[in-house]
């Protein structure tokens, strides 16, 4: 599932990049930046259960409860910004609100 995501979303980004002649940039390190969040989240959640060993239902309660929100409120963002790369190129209209897997025909 994570490749067919990332090919979706690399196949966006080279039409992008084909009809306008740049790299959607903020798109771009918002992609890259979400893996590294979840990265980060994920050391985080092991660090914080290590270091509190008396109470680890405690780390997995607050990893189940934080993921969900955070991965809702970044693909939200993430969409924001893609949006913003292609009214800026007008590519789409100012009332159009694309996913970061699509691309306007």
């Amino acid at each position: 599932m994570l490749v067919r995501t990332v090919s979706n979303r690399m196949t966006a980004l080279k039409e992008f990049k084909r009809r306008t002649g740049v790299w959607p940039v903020y798109s771009l390190v918002m992609h890259v930046a979400r893996y590294v969040l979840m990265l980060a989240i994920i050391t985080l959640v092991f660090w914080y259960s290590r270091r509190n060993p008396d109470s680890p239902g405690q780390a997995t309660l607050i990893f189940l409860v934080s993921a969900p929100i955070f991965i809702l409120l970044w693909n939200v963002l993430e969409s924001l910004v893609w949006n913003y790369e292609l009214r800026a190129r007008e590519l789409t209209s100012r009332g159009t609100f694309l996913t970061t897997k699509q691309f306007p025909e």
